[in-house]
């Protein structure tokens, strides 16, 4: 049985969550005392990044993590017991994404196949980038991801309301991209892989390894990204 038939467990284990973001908002918030992003880390930036105005952008998205971490560390308190697995969770994801991200590197070389939208490359920089993956989380895995499971969990069973929670969280994933002012118009193939691994594939590993595991390695994939890719 999936350890996440008790709702109550997978509250606690995204609060955990919340202190992973913390420690990558820490890294995000010192980039941006030491980095100034050009105009063209903007053109080439994520269009999440490009809703707001770039100053509220760039020092929201710490102080969002800030925000989310007491608001969970006051809902679900990290327990003492559970501090030694789950700092072993979020290495493991860490490695998870190092070993796969130089995987691809060894295979495809230095372009990211075209698959892939082009923001998640070393054009952004690595404030932009970082900030993109960490908003990513934030808004998804600690926000809109635990509401809707717990809603949905009221309504029906586990797998029910894990796949309809994935999936709507996918499409709004995908819709979310479409919001700001990108530095391309509306490309299928981009939306379909944004639908399909940090939507759907990232979303089903939240329930069925851990969230703990999930942002940490994609917070991780946006610092290994920009050394790895041009």
């Amino acid at each position: 049985m999936n350890k996440y038939q008790d709702t109550n467990r997978f509250l606690e284990d995204t609060s955990v969550s919340a202190y992973v973001t913390l420690l990558f908002g820490f890294y995000t918030l010192i980039l941006l005392l030491v980095t100034t992003p050009t105009e063209t880390n903007w053109l080439h930036a994520d269009p999440v990044m490009k809703i707001f105005p770039k100053a509220i952008t760039l020092w929201g998205i710490p102080v969002l993590s800030i925000l989310l971490f007491f608001f969970w560390k006051s809902l679900k308190p990290l327990q003492p017991q559970a501090i030694s697995s789950s700092v072993k969770t979020a290495l493991s994801g860490s490695a998870v994404s190092i070993i796969v991200l130089l995987a691809l590197r060894l295979l495809a070389g230095e372009q990211l196949p075209a698959f892939i939208p082009p923001e998640e490359s070393f054009k952004p920089g690595y404030l932009l980038g970082m900030s993109t993956g960490l908003v990513e989380e934030l808004a998804m895995r600690l926000a809109l991801t635990p509401l809707l499971f717990v809603v949905l969990r009221k309504r029906m069973g586990f797998h029910g309301s894990v796949l309809t929670t994935v999936v709507i969280a996918a499409l709004t994933f995908v819709l979310w991209h479409e919001a700001g002012s990108g530095a391309e118009g509306f490309v299928l193939q981009h939306a379909v892989t944004r639908f399909m691994v940090p939507g759907v594939i990232m979303g089903l590993a939240v329930f069925y390894i851990s969230p703990i595991f999930l942002v940490a390695l994609h917070c991780t994939t946006h610092i290994m990204i920009p050394l790895l890719f041009v």
